[in-house]
Formats: structure tokens, C-alpha cells, sequence
């Protein structure tokens, strides 16, 4: 609350509730919650709340399509790491083996497709995809996602921000060692 009166007016109303609880035989944590939720919901729908500011778009003249558009690209950039995770998740399930045995023997994931898989394609388009460092397109779309995010609306405001949110996983799993490993093991 920016006003220090009211959040000073507030402080003592919600202390003196949590005191007065044992009084009445109430436990005062679910009082002290109470009070928690009210604050965030005052927070929230105050003119100067993060979610007011985010109503207000920094880019006025983008339309909603163009920022949903640009929320699938983001996230069609992500995909192929989800590919690589999935598919290392199927091979952990159906060989029965430990990370380190994994990526450190000769599996070949191509080996655990079936030429009739519906998505056998996705496994050569996400191998090029990690080889020339795609995580790097997610983390350069981030920031423009984040900006595209605010102002839109329905779609237009979770696809950004979702693509920005994937952008940020590919790029902590691409610097990580499990990444490397599981890069390793894919372009193997």
C-alpha cells in the first residue's frame, strides 16, 4: 500500500485481530492468513499493483495477433528441448537406466523410434536444433515476449509470457550439466 497511513491503519486493525483470536478461543493462523490474503487482494486491485501496470500495454500500437503470433514463435523455439526431455524421459522408463548409465553408454534415442512414430520427424529437426544452439533464439525472444506480455489481452497476454517462462527453462537446462549431457546424448 503506498499511502503509510492506511498500511499503518491496516497493520494494527489486522495485529490487534490475530491478538484478539486467542481471546475467543480461535487458533490465529487462520486469522494471520486472513489478514495475508486481504493485503495481497488490496495489494492486486490498487491502481499502482503489478497487475494494474500490467494491464497497461508499453507497446500500444501491437495488435493482440501479432503478440499471439509472437508467443507461438517463442514457443515453437522451446519445443525442441521439451522434445529432448521427453524423449530422454521415455528412454529412462523404457530401458530402465539410471542418467549417468544413460548418457555415458551408446543408446542412440533414434534407435527408440519407430519409423511409424507420428513425430519421428521432430527428432531430426530438434537434433539440428540443439546442435546449432537454439536456446540461444529463446533467451533473444525473451525479453521482447516480456514487453509483448504486457497490455494484451486473453491469449495475447499468456502465450508471450508463457513463451518467455519456456525461453527462461531452455536456457537454465542449456547452461546446466544435465543439458549438456542430454545434448551430448542427442547428437550422439
Amino acid at each position: 500500500m503506498p499511502d503509510p497511513a492506511a498500511r499503518t491503519r491496516y497493520r494494527e486493525q489486522w495485529l490487534a485481530d490475530v491478538d484478539g483470536a486467542a481471546e475467543l478461543g480461535m487458533s490465529p493462523l487462520p486469522v494471520a492468513l486472513g489478514a495475508a490474503a486481504a493485503a495481497v487482494r488490496l495489494a492486486a486491485t490498487g491502481p499502482r499493483s503489478v497487475a494494474a501496470l500490467l494491464r497497461a500495454p508499453l507497446l500500444p500500437g501491437v495488435s493482440d495477433r501479432l503478440r499471439r503470433w509472437f508467443g507461438i514463435i517463442q514457443l515453437a523455439v522451446s519445443a525442441p528441448y521439451l522434445w529432448a526431455v521427453l524423449l530422454y524421459g521415455y528412454a529412462r522408463v523404457r530401458l530402465g537406466l539410471s542418467f549417468e548409465h544413460l548418457v555415458s553408454t551408446p543408446y542412440d534415442p533414434k534407435d527408440l523410434l519407430a519409423d511409424w512414430f507420428p513425430l519421428y520427424a521432430m527428432h531430426g529437426l530438434a537434433v539440428v536444433w540443439l546442435a546449432v544452439g537454439g536456446w540461444v533464439a529463446a533467451v533473444a525472444l525473451a525479453p521482447i515476449g516480456l514487453v509483448l506480455a504486457q497490455g494484451g489481452r486473453r491469449a495475447a497476454r499468456w502465450l508471450p509470457l508463457a513463451g518467455t517462462i519456456a525461453a527462461v527453462a531452455v536456457t537454465l537446462l542449456a547452461a546446466s550439466h544435465v543439458g549438456a549431457a542430454l545434448r551430448t546424448w542427442m547428437l550422439d
